[in-house]
């Protein structure tokens, strides 16, 4: 875990610590955490930056808006193969039947995957499921 420290410095010594930073070919904060690790003779690996977390920026709404158009679409599709399915088995297209239903799964799981999706966007994590 990360720690972090807020330095409030005078405008001239801010302006001396960028100046001697750059000198060095470092950001300010980088030169202070070495200087950090050197005053407390702590190994120069510890001067390492560490990203500070931020939070994912939420999905723009025209995207869960289209991810939902996709999701409807998928299920009138998946509706459509399970009806061509039944009027192939009727009309006797044993092959024709059997190619519906062998697809069908895969449609099923995009529409699982796309609902996943949606809430994943959403932050919602679907109940546990």
């Amino acid at each position: 875990m990360a720690g972090q420290v807020l330095v409030r410095l005078p405008t001239t010594l801010a302006a001396r610590v960028a100046s001697a930073a750059e000198a060095d070919g470092l950001t300010a904060a980088a030169w202070l955490r070495a200087l950090a690790v050197a005053a407390v003779g702590a190994r120069p690996e510890d001067a390492a930056p560490v990203r500070a977390y931020r939070r994912p920026a939420p999905p723009p709404p025209e995207h869960v808006v289209e991810i939902a158009r996709l999701r409807e679409s998928v299920g009138e599709l998946a509706g459509a193969m399970v009806q061509a399915a039944i009027a192939s088995r009727v009309a006797g297209r044993g092959a024709d039947h059997a190619a519906i239903e062998a697809a069908l799964p895969g449609v099923r799981q995009v529409a699982r995957d796309l609902d996943r999706l949606k809430r994943a966007m959403l932050g919602d994590s679907g109940g546990g499921r």
